[in-house]
């Protein structure tokens, strides 16, 4: 009977040791559940901030590269654009070129303000517990077009960044004439 004793109390030993191992690991896995419910949001406001400042930063060069076409007929240049989120719109009846990221995390303004950056203005609007932010580039002092055509067009997120051509086609013949610069994105 001895040996039954011994062998049972090992066993019990055993188990005691499989249910600590079962009960510690279940309450790490609901102690990183709850820091991942914590800290995602965060994470997600400032991925949203740096793909805001990202988007800036492109936009810039995009003005940049105009105004160094601007300085003589002819004269194409390119710039890359990464679209990672949100849409760009190249809409040459209002002269604008625009990104939008809509269900932001990040506020990136004072809601319902435009902000002027540079060339760049921005917008910041509420949506439910999030924001749309849109950057616009303004460009009413040329006349732009998007593959020689005057029609708007969205370009969609791309795993593959855009290579937007610039153009300078020289004057408008317009009564007073504006510079007109043609955009083309592959």
């Amino acid at each position: 009977m001895n040996k039954t004793y011994s062998y049972r109390f090992n066993l019990s030993k055993k188990a005691d040791i499989w249910i600590s191992t079962v009960l510690y690991t279940l309450i790490a896995i609901a102690i990183i559940g709850t820091l991942l419910a914590v800290v995602r949001p965060r994470i997600d406001e400032m991925r949203d901030h740096y793909l805001i400042e990202q988007t800036i930063n492109a936009m810039n060069k995009i003005d940049e590269t105009v105004t160094a076409v601007k300085s003589a007929q002819g004269t194409t240049l390119s710039v890359s654009f990464q679209l990672s989120r949100g849409t760009l719109l190249v809409d040459p009846a209002k002269k604008i070129i625009e990104w939008r990221i809509p269900d932001s995390r990040y506020q990136y303004s004072e809601a319902g303000f435009p902000v002027d950056f540079g060339n760049i203005k921005v917008q910041t609007d509420k949506s439910y517990d999030r924001w749309n932010v849109s950057l616009k580039l303004n460009y009413s002092d040329l006349t732009i077009s998007l593959d020689n055509k005057s029609e708007s067009k969205i370009f969609q997120p791309s795993s593959a960044p855009y290579m937007i051509w610039i153009k300078n086609q020289g004057s408008d013949g317009a009564v007073l004439p504006k510079l007109k610069v043609d955009f083309t994105i592959d």
